[in-house]
């Protein structure tokens, strides 16, 4: 059930959806894209 929801329809439609949203791309940087786990720390430069 998992991979159609990934890999399918429902997390692609939902980005590309949502990609020209202000502060988007630092979210989806830092967050998991599905299963829940705590954020990515920011790399430093």
């Amino acid at each position: 059930m998992s991979y159609p929801l990934i890999g399918g329809s429902g997390k692609r439609l939902l980005e590309r959806h949502m990609a020209d949203r202000p502060g988007r791309a630092e979210y989806a940087a830092r967050t998991s894209g599905f299963f829940p786990r705590p954020p990515r720390r920011p790399r430093s430069a």
